[in-house]
C-alpha cells in the first residue's frame, strides 16, 4: 500500500496507491471480523462471569470489519476516480483524514485544530507496552472536536491522547516527505495552528509527558 503525495499553494494531499489498498482494506475487515469471532470462541468458555464484557471487545472488532467492508465497494468507485484512496487532504478550508484502509472521511476544519506534528518515528508507551510506529501526522485537537463521538467513531479514526493528556487523531504520511509535506501545511493552516516536523516523538502515558527530538 505505498503512499504518495502531492503539494501545491492551494492543496496538500498524501494518498494511497489503489490496488494495494483494496487489498489491504479487504484482509483488514476480514482480519477483523475473524478476530473477534474467533477470540471469542477460545476464551468464552473460560470467561465466564466476565462473558458479556468479552462479548462487548469482541462485538467491537466484527463490527469495525463488517464498516470496513461495507465501505469497499464506495470507496474502490472514488480510488479508481482518483486515481488512488486519500490518506489525507488539506486546503484553506481545513484538512481531512482516514486514518485506516476503509474508514469514514473525518473532516476538521482549522478552527478546531491546536497543533500538526509530522514525526518521522513516533513511540507511544502505555502501561502495559511500548509501541513504535513511523511516519505519523499527529492532529491535536480542541477536547470540543470529540463531544458526542461513539466508540466505534473513535476507533475507526484513531482518536487517543498523548502523554500529557492532548486529544489526537493520527494517519500515516509517505516516505521522505515529511518537511515537504509540513512546509505545504504552513502555508495552508492559519497563525494559531503550529505546524512542526520532527526525527521522533514520544507520548509517555505512564510519566504523563511528551517528547520530541529535532
Amino acid at each position: 500500500m505505498q503512499l504518495r503525495s502531492l503539494v501545491s499553494d492551494s492543496e496538500v494531499v498524501v494518498y494511497r496507491e489503489k490496488w494495494g489498498t483494496l487489498f489491504m482494506g479487504l484482509v483488514t475487515g476480514l482480519v477483523c471480523i475473524g478476530f473477534g469471532l474467533g477470540f471469542y470462541a477460545l476464551v468464552a468458555e473460560q470467561a465466564k462471569d466476565s462473558r458479556f464484557f468479552l462479548g462487548i471487545f469482541c462485538a467491537a472488532f466484527v463490527l469495525v470489519g463488517i464498516a470496513i467492508l461495507w465501505r469497499l465497494p464506495n470507496q474502490a468507485v472514488h480510488m479508481f476516480a482518483e486515481n488512488g484512496l486519500r490518506v489525507l487532504t488539506a486546503n484553506q478550508t481545513g484538512l481531512s483524514i482516514s486514518s485506516l484502509p476503509g474508514a469514514p472521511t473525518q473532516p476538521l476544519a482549522w478552527e478546531g485544530i491546536q497543533e500538526i506534528l509530522l514525526a518521522e518515528r513516533l513511540v507511544l508507551v502505555d502501561p502495559d507496552e511500548t509501541t513504535h510506529t513511523w511516519r505519523m501526522v499527529v492532529i491535536f485537537v480542541a477536547d470540543d472536536q470529540l463531544s458526542g463521538r461513539g466508540w466505534l467513531d473513535r476507533l475507526q479514526n484513531a482518536v487517543s491522547r498523548s502523554g500529557e493528556g492532548r486529544p489526537y487523531l493520527l494517519c500515516d504520511y509517505s516516505a521522505g516527505d515529511g518537511e515537504k509535506l509540513a512546509t505545504g501545511l504552513r502555508r495552508l493552516a492559519p497563525g494559531h495552528v503550529s505546524i512542526r516536523f520532527r526525527q521522533r516523538a514520544k507520548f509517555d502515558l505512564k510519566a504523563g509527558v511528551d517528547t520530541f527530538s529535532e
